[in-house]
């Protein structure tokens, strides 16, 4: 009998007390979820990050919603798609008023142990010439904006899928 389901705790005669401790379920649960957490968690992020690359990289015109009014200004195209970041380059503040993209180098990472295909290099040098970045701080800006709002249309893609074939919404 296991004993981690209060269903099948043995009661002898109906009507019968049955004192259960709560504490000793989630005790037992928070031990098990503590094992289970750093690998599950990794694989999670891993799963999660690739994921993310891999729908960012289908979102395209038709489906974005999150960029609004400024699409008609800039060269929309540049930004749906996931961008490249320097992450280990970008150690101090002061990294943020350089005025020149890094060389394709910097662009390594230690999360990853890879760097950047000249491809992707390629794109971000795109990127700073067309949006007129000036700065680190301009280019950092506005890799966050559009990793942001790509994710937000990769979840709402997500839940629009899940609300049409499911009837569920996971928001």
């Amino acid at each position: 009998m296991d004993e981690g389901y209060d269903i099948l705790v043995p009661v002898d005669e109906p009507g019968q007390t049955v004192e259960v401790d709560p504490h000793d379920y989630m005790d037992d649960y928070m031990d098990e979820l503590e094992e289970l957490q750093e690998d599950e968690l990794m694989a999670e992020f891993d799963y999660l990050l690739e994921q993310g690359n891999e729908c960012s990289q289908r979102v395209n015109e038709d489906t974005d919603e999150s960029y609004g009014t400024p699409r008609q200004a800039v060269n929309v195209s540049l930004l749906l798609r996931k961008g490249v970041y320097p992450y280990d380059y970008m150690d101090g503040f002061e990294k943020l008023q350089e005025t020149k993209l890094p060389p394709r180098e910097a662009f390594y990472s230690t999360l990853t142990g890879e760097g950047v295909s000249q491809a992707d290099y390629g794109h971000a040098q795109q990127v700073w010439k067309e949006m007129g970045i000036t700065s680190m701080r301009e280019y950092h800006n506005l890799y966050l904006m559009t990793d942001v709002l790509l994710l937000c249309d990769v979840f709402e893609n997500f839940r629009d899928v899940c609300l049409k074939h499911y009837q569920l919404d996971p928001a």
